[in-house]
């Protein structure tokens, strides 16, 4: 459970409220019933997210092996099962090789869909490379809470040499 800015953009205004309601007394319960309301919606939006156990599937295809020096394709599968449109932010926890801190892929699903994300990377070594978990934070058209949804899948695969454009020669040759 994550709290997003919104809420405390909300809560910010809320205290105001009750700040200038000590000046302008005619300002009255105004500040309260926001307040109210406020928490009312985070109650509300937290039961939208958290009320279906497995909301959101997930699923990482990597190739059985990276070619070095190529770009290779990576790909995230995803499913929904809410009745609403998911914001997501998808971090994947790519190999420390690739030195990207802050990868990080926005994307929005909509209700009872499913989608593919790609991207690529291009390993400049040879070796094993090791994919941590993929994580998916998503939050529902009020986004107020945020949910992290983790799925283990740790993944191992070598990275060989520039097979890609050893078969594109051999081709080429024949």
């Amino acid at each position: 459970l994550y709290l997003s800015k919104r809420i405390f953009i909300l809560l910010s205004a809320a205290a105001i409220l009750f700040v200038a309601s000590f000046f302008l007394p005619w300002l009255g319960a105004v500040p309260g019933i926001f307040t109210l309301v406020i928490f009312l919606l985070l109650f509300l939006d937290y039961a939208l997210l958290f009320g279906r156990r497995n909301g959101l599937k997930a699923a990482r295809e990597i190739p059985e092996r990276l070619s070095n020096g190529d770009e290779n394709l990576i790909s995230i599968r995803m499913k929904s099962i809410y009745p609403f449109t998911l914001s997501l932010e998808i971090i994947d926890e790519i190999p420390f090789q690739f030195q990207l801190r802050d990868f990080s892929i926005p994307a929005t699903l909509p209700p009872g869909n499913q989608r593919e994300i790609s991207y690529r990377l291009r390993p400049v070594k040879r070796g094993e490379y090791h994919f941590g978990r993929l994580n998916i934070y998503g939050h529902s058209p009020l986004g107020l809470v945020i949910r992290r949804f983790r799925f283990g899948m740790e993944q191992q695969v070598p990275v060989y040499p520039s097979y890609l454009q050893m078969r594109r020669f051999q081709l080429l040759a024949i």
